[in-house]
């Protein structure tokens, strides 16, 4: 059984580690709503970039441009997997290894060669612990304010596709609901298809619901429109995938740090009692061997 002096010192220790995650829950929720705010300031403009898009596609020819072309067969495809520099942030790295594993198992399965392309250091946990291929790694950033910042990646990602280096593309990464909603999933990012776009776009910001489909004069013409507008929503797809990843960590983070301190608290409260415990115990003990004494010696 512990006694007084071990409970005192184990209360002390439960006491920093309190410290540690109240502070790491604090910080983690001022960048939370950073990162929340710069998601979904982002939002409305991928809603309008993904809605033209959407209805350039449906009346232009996938010839017409390579981004919108499907290859006959897909032997081989980049997966570009965005997670979080570091731990502490509950299941939301281990959820989306554990998606993106189980999705490269299926297309190994199906015959497809899978390069991974890293955005985040917890990814390499694909090498490590399942042996997938990695080709490159882009260093991620605690927090992300301007769409420069991920245009490599993009273009990148566009030049292989485009070079045939790989025949597809897909984007794997966190999407942001709310502060207790953060899911796994993994998108399509070339070739650009009309029903992925569609897609993407209802789970975002919702449809437009108008009813009606604008029509579309191209000028100069509809190739040089579309080699403009494409990668400019290729990119912004990614920068986009980037801060729901960052809002999703910072609210994983914050709520994990917010339970670890709770249990702290509950872990004090327990401790605090078992001490009180002892020590009443040994507070009655010495009274009774006080009377025991007393009474011994009036005999």
């Amino acid at each position: 059984m512990a006694t007084s002096k071990e409970i005192r010192r184990r209360i002390k220790s439960v006491r920093s580690t309190r410290q540690i995650t109240k502070a790491m829950q604090l910080v983690s929720a001022v960048k939370m709503r950073s990162a929340q705010r710069t998601a979904l300031a982002s939002r409305t403009y991928a809603k309008l970039s993904w809605a033209l898009l959407q209805q350039l596609a449906q009346v232009t020819p996938e010839h017409l441009h390579p981004l919108l072309t499907n290859r006959t067969k897909v032997a081989k495809e980049a997966v570009v997997v965005i997670t979080a520099n570091r731990g502490l942030a509950g299941s939301f790295n281990a959820a989306l290894i554990e998606h993106v594993a189980a999705y490269l198992r299926g297309r190994v399965a199906a015959g497809v060669a899978c390069d991974i392309i890293l955005l985040g250091k917890r990814g390499r946990a694909l090498v490590t612990r399942y042996g997938f291929s990695v080709v490159a790694e882009y260093e991620r950033l605690d927090s992300y304010t301007d769409m420069a910042q991920t245009l490599p990646i993009a273009r990148q990602a566009i030049k292989d596709f485009l070079e045939k280096r790989y025949d597809q593309v897909t984007l794997a990464y966190t999407e942001f609901y709310n502060t207790l909603k953060q899911e796994p999933l993994t998108v399509t990012l070339l070739p650009t298809k009309v029903s992925a776009l569609k897609a993407a776009m209802e789970r975002t910001v919702g449809a437009l619901g108008t009813g009606q489909e604008p029509e579309h004069i191209f000028e100069p013409t509809p190739q040089l429109v579309l080699d403009a507008l494409l990668p400019r929503c290729i990119e912004m797809q990614v920068y986009q995938a980037t801060l729901e990843s960052s809002a999703s960590e910072h609210s994983a983070r914050m709520v994990a740090m917010k339970n670890a301190t709770d249990a702290a608290n509950d872990l004090i409260s327990d401790l605090t009692l078992s001490y009180n415990q002892l020590r009443q115990a040994g507070i009655t003990r010495e009274l009774t061997e006080i009377s025991a004494g007393r009474l011994a010696l009036e005999k």
